[in-house]
């Protein structure tokens, strides 16, 4: 793209005179600002050729078939995890609808190494992918007799059965010059089924068929170059669907269950919820009932999301499950990747049919991507029938007869801010507006003979949806472990996606919240992070928490974005703990000082009262941050020794300087951790993560999260110093936060039960 979309946004923005900016503020609302900024006209079509000429990476036959040589070579050399990351590009850049039989070949050589590491379920997705692709007819026996392989070897004799005879059958259309050979295997494997079917699994030998892959193993082209697949199917000589298996449904799993059971007015809500209004607050939820910490309120799907562009290698496109090696190509692009058939169609058929060509535009245009997705999932019919309900009304007061959904009149309610934001902002998010309202067009949303009054109302409801979404819109997060020696992990809630969340959107902000928010996949579940009674208002936190940003970063941080100055409990009442955090230590008694007072520039001890003038330990304290980033530098270029003495420096320093619960202190102890780690020096990394326990715990309170991510890393550290009944204690005591936090299900969870389970065998109970 010659120029970023948000650069040509910043230049219009600037040559905007101050005339036409007062009429766009003088409109009336979302919709007749979309029309009024539309008939401005800075969207030409010399423009749009100029914006849409670069397409997203097409398919590749010769790409495709380089790929799926190099799979070849390392299946060979009995690589398989190799061979299937290879195949697996293969089939993402062979083109889907052609004769070359590049896709099916690329899924059947995938299922033969997905066959040798015994991961049968995958394999058996595909094998039907491979058959369903145009997998030649006279070699689509190797996959019938794989299919029957992995079903036997998962305990599945009846089907495994009707796999094998339909694979005989299909030997008769074959032309392989050892088609008897492989009839007498399959065969062996029928006879085998008759005698042994309620044995789970068994071995057999290489004369009577084995459990290794017998089926032909991989395609490859003949000594002459030429495609030695032959051609499309037969699927009037015994359909291979006749005993076809269901595909992997990663998207499809069952949401958590929600304390108390579900809310008969607000969908995805629990029955200790309930919602009120009031003229002031809007819409806001309130516990029904006395709850507990852990208690699940909401577990909510989003009405629509958009993944990051840098999460598209590694996260589904739709649903947003971390992808493995085996994944799904889209049929047109290269550029997204899904966990299964099942994702990749509704992807396709709601909304990617349209997106596909313009991702490149927009990866530009930031959370307005969103908004077109809203619309799209919405769909036009929807939308057009919904149009006599818009109207910028404000909800009703009475809301006891009045339930909440999941549908888009939902998203359509919630508040844009129209008459707070910046002009300019508007202006800008009017131009996206306009230009996504161009991608629609482009792509034939409205048919062929589309309303400019029907243009108008999506266009308006583009611009809308992306107003709401800079107050409404919700990062979807993983805890992402950044691995030293697989020993220290720094874990960090990274972003993957951005999504809308209508009934989690009803909750009010507090600095202080009593729920916390974690994902599984894109699903979100709130939990109860404290014990509520009954009328409790239940508050979220919009990013600016009173354990991670001072009072005033987050007054400002929350009046630019969120248009509102928050009165919660942590910004209205002093709370000590938040300078402690980073407090000074005072000179006399070593306990914590405040923050500079205004009128004396001073500090005071919250111990012993002194009010001290400490310039010289704050210039020491700014030598050390060098230090510490220094240091950390050091690390990342793997000179691990240098850094060490310096972080040792910077902690000296520190450690005269610095109350001893400063966030600062257990910054340069964890970097220390790692340090002694990657030299495998344990015992010294377990000293300093001990310290960092301490002061997360004092900092974040022992029931936090944060604390069991600390102590979670403390753990892995343990083991490794040959610590494991210190290291079992300490997964417990995380284990009880995390399920407080995140419930069973969480894969921080399973992980932990993993480490814990095999530390229970190694200490004998």
């Amino acid at each position: 793209m010659s120029e970023n979309w948000q650069q040509l946004l910043d230049t219009w923005t600037q040559n905007l005179k101050d005339n036409k900016l007062q009429k766009i503020r003088a409109t009336t609302d979302v919709f007749d600002c979309f029309t009024h900024c539309k008939k401005l006209k800075y969207i030409t079509s010399q423009l749009w050729e100029s914006l849409s000429k670069q397409k997203p990476y097409n398919k590749s036959l010769i790409q495709s078939e380089k790929f799926r040589e190099k799979g070849n070579t390392f299946y060979k050399e009995k690589k398989f995890d190799k061979a299937i990351e290879y195949y697996t590009e293969s089939i993402h850049y062979a083109p889907t609808l052609d004769n070359s039989g590049h896709l099916p070949r690329g899924y059947g050589n995938r299922s033969a190494a997905l066959y040798h590491l015994k991961i049968y379920t995958k394999c058996l997705d595909d094998i039907e992918l491979a058959l369903s692709s145009g997998y030649p007819s006279e070699t689509a026996y190797r996959l019938l007799q794989r299919r029957g392989q992995c079903l036997y070897n998962l305990n599945n004799m009846q089907h495994a059965e009707d796999a094998f005879r339909l694979a005989l059958k299909r030997t008769k259309i074959s032309r392989d010059l050892d088609i008897e050979k492989a009839r007498n295997v399959i065969q062996c494997w029928i006879e085998k089924i008759d005698k042994t079917k309620q044995i789970v699994c068994g071995a057999i030998d290489n004369a009577n068929g084995t459990g290794e892959d017998s089926t032909g193993s991989i395609d490859n082209a003949n000594a002459t170059g030429e495609d030695s697949t032959g051609s499309s199917i037969d699927h009037n000589a015994g359909s291979e669907s006749d005993v076809s298996i269901s595909l992997s449904t990663s998207s499809l799993e069952s949401d958590p269950e929600i304390s108390y059971g579900p809310n008969k007015l607000i969908c995805h809500a629990s029955e200790a919820v309930q919602m009120l209004y009031d003229e002031h607050q809007g819409r806001f939820l309130t516990a029904a009932r006395d709850i507990e910490m852990g208690d699940t309120l909401i577990a909510e799907r989003p009405f629509a999301s958009v993944l990051l562009p840098k999460s598209y290698k590694t996260h589904c496109h739709h649903c947003h499950t971390p992808l493995d090696l085996v994944t799904v190509p889209c049929q047109e692009c290269i550029d997204v990747r899904y966990c299964s058939k099942t994702c990749q169609v509704i992807s396709w058929r709601r909304y990617h049919h349209i997106e596909c060509p313009y991702l490149n535009i927009l990866h530009s245009v930031g959370v307005a991507h969103l908004s077109l997705r809203i619309v799209l999932v919405a769909g036009l019919k929807n939308l057009l029938d919904f149009k006599k309900d818009v109207t910028e009304a404000p909800c009703p007061d009475n809301l006891s007869v009045h339930s909440y959904g999941s549908g888009y009149s939902e998203v359509f309610h919630l508040v844009t801010h129209f008459e707070d934001m910046d002009v300019t902002d508007i202006f800008q998010y009017a131009m996206t507006a306009n230009l996504l309202l161009w991608i629609l067009e482009e792509a034939e949303f409205f048919g062929l003979d589309p309303s400019p009054d029907d243009k108008d109302l999506i266009g308006g409801l583009l611009l809308r949806h992306t107003m709401q979404l800079v107050c409404n819109g919700y990062a979807i997060t993983e805890v992402q472990s950044c691995n030293v020696y697989d020993i220290v992990m720094n874990e960090d809630q990274v972003r993957v996606a951005t999504a809308i969340y209508p009934t989690v959107s009803l909750c009010n902000h507090s600095c202080d919240p009593n729920i916390i928010s974690s994902f599984r996949n894109n699903v979100l579940v709130v939990k109860a992070e404290k014990n509520l009674k009954k009328g409790t208002e239940i508050y979220n936190c919009y990013g600016p928490h009173h354990k991670k940003m001072t009072r005033r970063e987050r007054q400002l941080a929350l009046l630019e974005q969120y248009f509102f100055t928050c009165t919660c409990s942590a910004c209205t009442a002093h709370n000590s703990q938040e300078d402690i955090k980073q407090a000074f230590k005072c000179l006399k008694c070593d306990g914590p000082l405040s923050d500079i007072e205004p009128k004396s520039r001073k500090r005071v001890c919250f111990k012993c009262g002194k009010l001290l003038n400490i310039k010289p330990e704050e210039d020491r304290e700014a030598e050390a941050e060098n230090l510490y980033n220094h240091g950390v530098n050091l690390m990342d270029d793997g000179k691990i020794s240098d850094a060490t003495k310096t972080l040792r420096k910077c902690l000296v320093i520190r450690e005269n300087v610095l109350y001893k619960y400063n966030i600062g202190l257990a910054l340069v102890k964890d970097a220390l951790a790692r340090c002694y780690a990657m030299q495998e020096k344990f015992k010294e990394s377990a000293n300093f993560l001990k310290d960092t326990v301490k002061i997360t715990q004092n900092i974040y309170g022992r029931h936090s999260v944060e604390l069991a991510h600390e102590l979670r890393k403390y753990a892995e550290v343990l083991v490794n110093a040959a610590e494991p009944h210190t290291a079992k204690e300490v997964v417990e005591q995380a284990m009880v936060i995390f399920e407080k936090h995140y419930g069973t299900g969480h894969k921080t969870m399973r992980d932990l039960l993993y480490l814990h389970v095999n530390l229970q065998q190694i200490c004998g109970s």
